[in-house]
């Protein structure tokens, strides 16, 4: 999972729509992953560092549905431990910022609805 794979599919999903082919809901769609879902060849560390350089050697269910249906990975998201919380202050890896970009996310959801 690259910055040029998630291009690529971007790239396919786009040409999919060009061409008016059949396309699932998630086609398209930006999605990250908590680092506690296993993605092939990919590090997971479910927030722990004695996970730090495990290489998940296969994808969830979760993650191959997401591909078979288009969605775009772009990449992996930190969590509390092994997702024992929910403030990210227990992660080997430092305290989220995700409050810091939730008011832009709730826009961008307004935006879309206007648009449905």
């Amino acid at each position: 999972m690259t910055e040029e794979e998630a291009l690529k599919k971007a790239r396919e999903v786009d040409e999919k729509f060009h061409n008016r082919e059949e396309m699932s809901q998630l086609a398209g769609v930006p999605i990250s992953i908590k680092d506690n879902i296993s993605v092939k060849n990919i590090k997971m560390t479910c927030g722990s560092r004695m996970l730090e350089n495990y290489i998940a050697p296969y994808d969830a269910t979760l993650v191959k549905k997401i591909k078979d249906n288009d969605g775009v990975i772009l990449g992996k998201v930190n969590l509390d431990e092994f997702a024992m919380g929910a403030s990210t202050r227990t992660s080997y890896f430092g305290v989220t910022k995700t409050h810091l970009i939730l008011q832009e996310y709730l826009v961008v959801l307004q935006v879309v609805q206007l648009h449905l």
